[in-house]
């Protein structure tokens, strides 16, 4: 099975209120992508519905951090302005 298809998997059952099968997939993405932003964000998620903030915000802040990373890689050479470079690329 895809990864992006395990997640689509977890968000269902999460949305239908089965947080354990909703774990067990976010756990089964994070397993083959440690850094799945998406993952470490619906993980958080999740931890919040539980009652578990401080661990929701740092899975969320991480999956921020790595949505951050990505966009620091891509989005320079389209947008330069928009991360503080002034000049055309």
């Amino acid at each position: 099975m895809q990864i992006d298809e395990r997640l689509q998997q977890g968000i269902s059952a999460h949305r239908s209120g089965n947080l354990e099968a909703a774990l067990s997939a976010y756990k089964d993405v994070l397993s083959e992508d440690p850094d799945h932003a998406d993952g470490l964000h619906f993980l958080g998620l999740l931890h919040f519905d539980a009652g578990k903030a401080d661990n929701a915000v740092a899975l969320i802040h991480a999956s921020l951090e790595r949505t951050r990373a990505f966009l620091r890689l891509e989005q320079p050479r389209q947008h330069p302005e928009a991360f503080g470079d002034k000049t055309k690329p």
